[in-house]
C-alpha cells in the first residue's frame, strides 16, 4: 500500500459497517424530496471514490439491505446491522441519530448518496421484514476436553470445577455502562505519520457491560468510527472495575484485532473517571504508529489532570455540561481543534 496514500486516507477512511448502529453508519449527504412510505430493497451499489463500501455491500447480497418507512419512522438495515430513522416530510430529509440524510425519490426508486457511495433502494411489494435485533459477535467456541486415558488401579481422577460465575459489582457496572469524552494520539513508527505527532483527536465514546462480564467499547468521532472492540471483564483482576481483555474488533481504518491486543485496567490510568488504551496499527503486517488513547466518563470535571494533559476542547465539553447534556450520542464535535 502506498505511504501517500495512507496519509491522504487519514482524515478520509470509511465508515465500518459491521459496528453498533450508533458507531458505524454510513454518513450519507444527498438532494432530498419526499420519501413515501413502504418497504425498500437495496437494488444497487456504486462507489465514487476510493471506498470500498459498495463491495462490502455487494459481497453480502443486496437484499440484506433495506430500508422500511412507516409514516415518519421507521428503519434502515445494512449489512444485517439497524439504525433507526425519522423521516421530516417538510425537509424531506430522513434523520439518523449520526446525522440528517436527504431522500431522493424518482418512481419507485429511492436514492441515498454521498461522496463516497450511491445506493439506490427499489420498492418492494412485499411485506416489510421486522426489524433485526442489533448483531453481536459469536461467542469463542470451546476447545475439546482432551480425552484422559485412565489405568484399572488408577485412582478416578478428581471431577473438574465448573468455571467461576464473573463478580460483576455495583461499581463495576457503574463505571462501565456508559459515555466517554477524550482524545487519542499517534506516535509515529512510520515517518509518514510524523506530522500528526502531539496532535489530538477528540473522540466521544460509549462502553457496555452486561451481568456475564462481556464488555463492549466504541469509539467514533464527527465522521468515522474509531474503534469497536469487544471482550471480557471478570472482575478477578482489580478490586474496584476489573481488568477489560479484548477478544475481537477493530481499530480505525480497519486494523482487526487479535484477542487480548487491549487489556484495560482503570486502575492504572492514575486519573479518576478515566480508561487508557494503548495499541499499535499495522497495515499489512508493518508497524505504522503508536497510538494513545485517553476517555473519561462524561460529566467528570477532569480536575486531577495537569493543564497540559486537557483536551483543547475543554470548554465546548464543560458548555455541554452546563447546558444538561447527559447523552452526547448525537453531538458533534468541534469541526476546528
Amino acid at each position: 500500500m502506498n505511504y501517500v496514500n495512507l496519509s491522504n486516507r487519514f482524515m478520509k477512511r470509511i465508515v465500518l459497517l459491521t459496528a453498533m448502529a450508533a458507531a458505524g453508519m454510513l454518513m450519507l449527504v444527498g438532494c432530498g424530496s419526499k420519501a413515501p412510505e413502504g418497504y425498500y430493497i437495496l437494488d444497487s451499489v456504486t462507489s465514487v471514490s476510493d471506498d470500498n463500501a459498495a463491495d462490502c455491500l455487494t459481497a453480502q447480497g443486496l437484499d440484506k439491505s433495506y430500508l422500511v418507512l412507516n409514516g415518519s419512522e421507521g428503519y434502515l438495515v445494512l449489512m444485517g446491522t439497524p439504525e433507526d430513522i425519522s423521516y421530516k416530510s417538510e425537509t424531506g430529509v430522513i434523520s439518523t441519530s449520526f446525522g440528517d440524510i436527504p431522500a431522493s425519490v424518482r418512481g419507485d426508486v429511492l436514492t441515498l448518496a454521498d461522496k463516497n457511495v450511491v445506493m439506490q433502494f427499489k420498492s418492494s411489494d412485499k411485506p416489510a421484514p421486522a426489524r433485526p435485533a442489533y448483531p453481536t459477535p459469536p461467542e469463542p467456541e470451546a476447545e475439546p476436553e482432551p480425552e484422559v486415558i485412565k489405568e484399572a488401579e488408577e485412582e478416578p481422577e478428581p471431577e473438574e470445577q465448573e468455571e467461576p460465575v464473573p463478580t460483576i459489582t455495583e461499581a463495576m457496572d457503574d463505571f462501565w455502562n456508559g459515555y466517554w469524552f477524550g482524545y487519542w494520539t499517534v506516535d509515529p513508527v512510520e515517518s509518514v505519520w510524523k506530522d500528526h505527532e502531539g496532535y489530538q483527536f477528540y473522540v466521544l465514546a460509549r462502553t457496555g457491560l452486561d451481568k456475564e462480564g462481556n464488555t463492549e467499547i466504541h469509539i467514533w468521532d464527527n465522521d468515522y468510527a474509531v474503534a469497536d472492540v469487544y471482550g471480557t471483564n471478570d472482575g478477578g483482576n482489580s478490586p474496584e472495575y476489573g481488568l477489560f481483555i479484548s477478544t475481537d474488533g477493530v481499530f480505525w481504518d480497519g486494523d482487526n484485532l487479535s484477542p487480548g491486543e487491549w487489556t484495560i485496567n482503570p486502575a492504572d490510568s492514575g486519573h479518576a473517571d478515566t480508561i487508557c488504551i494503548t495499541g499499535t496499527c499495522n497495515y499489512d503486517m508493518v508497524p505504522q504508529f503508536n497510538y494513545t488513547i485517553r476517555l473519561v466518563k462524561w460529566g467528570s470535571e477532569w480536575t486531577d489532570y495537569e493543564d497540559d494533559e486537557l483536551p483543547g476542547i475543554m470548554s465546548w465539553y464543560r458548555q455541554q455540561l452546563d447546558s444538561g447534556i447527559t447523552d452526547p450520542l448525537t453531538l458533534k464535535l468541534p469541526e476546528h481543534y
